[in-house]
């Protein structure tokens, strides 16, 4: 998923599922720029309240099943590659959303999934 080439107009839709809080702010920031031509379907968990600060975003730094990374590719829920994942509130996703380059977003909360939300992220007008 790191290294997954993606073009504008590749795809019509890109769904993000249960990835983005599952890894480092940079690697988000990577991942949303590249995607940032395509609508966008996020579902990720969101922080409940500020913890932890990564340059402009805010959220919650959370450690990775494991102690190595070998035990941690053991585990099905746990993220390859990085030892912690850092999950945005709201409004941090929100800015890392527009910073990413995408023109608008529209958020629906499940009422089956407790601290998930769904967003749609528009890619900006051509």
């Amino acid at each position: 998923m790191r290294e997954f080439p993606i073009q504008d107009g590749q795809y019509d839709l890109i769904c993000i599922l249960s990835l983005l809080h599952h890894l480092e702010v940079d690697d988000q920031v990577k991942l949303l720029k590249r995607c940032s031509g395509t609508l966008t379907l996020l579902d990720t968990r969101i922080a409940p309240e500020i913890v932890d600060t990564e340059g402009p975003y805010e959220g919650v730094y959370k450690h990775e099943h494991g102690e190595t990374r070998e035990e941690r590719d053991q585990v099905p829920t746990a993220s390859w590659g990085n030892e912690v994942s850092f999950r945005h509130t709201e409004k941090s996703l929100l800015r890392l959303v527009w910073d990413s380059d995408y023109s608008n977003m529209i958020h629906m909360r499940p009422p089956h999934r407790e601290n998930y939300t769904f967003y749609l992220c528009l890619p900006a007008p051509k």
